[in-house]
């Protein structure tokens, strides 16, 4: 921002916030597709390569089209809005790229338990205390 001269205002200040749940989103898409080649007994290498060509391709075609149309808010003479539209259309584009360059590295590097076929890694664990033991009257254990 302030090598583009944008001052830190209220709007740029929100763009945080939208910009960390762009990057989060374009993540999570891509770890679940791992998880799903990892679970039916892909390698990581292979996992990562699959998951570039199907949700890698919609994640660039996602930016690509959300950037163009952030660029269009460009067109605003409102100083605060069209500033908005650059740093959104900037921030679509960078998170984009990074999560579809970088996160295949990180995988190969850090190897997670999740990409495993391991089947004790995928079993249910229960959360909480089974039907039974909860008493039928709960308002005198309560009170």
């Amino acid at each position: 921002m302030g090598l583009c001269g944008i001052r830190l205002d209220i709007a740029a200040a929100c763009l945080s916030g939208v910009t960390a749940g762009i990057g989060i989103d374009f993540s999570l898409h891509y770890l679940d597709s791992i998880r799903k080649y990892g679970q039916s007994g892909s390698t990581i290498k292979v996992a990562c390569d699959e998951t570039q060509m199907l949700v890698g391709r919609a994640i660039v075609y996602d930016a690509l089209t959300n950037t163009l149309g952030f660029l269009v808010v460009t067109l605003s003479g409102f100083v605060i809005v069209k500033n908005f539209g650059y740093l959104l259309a900037i921030a679509m584009a960078t998170t984009s790229i990074t999560v579809i360059v970088l996160m295949p590295v990180l995988l190969l590097l850090v190897k997670p338990k999740f990409i495993s076929t391991d089947a004790s890694f995928w079993r249910v664990r229960p959360v909480a205390k089974p039907a039974d033991s909860i008493p039928e009257n709960i308002s005198t254990v309560v009170n």
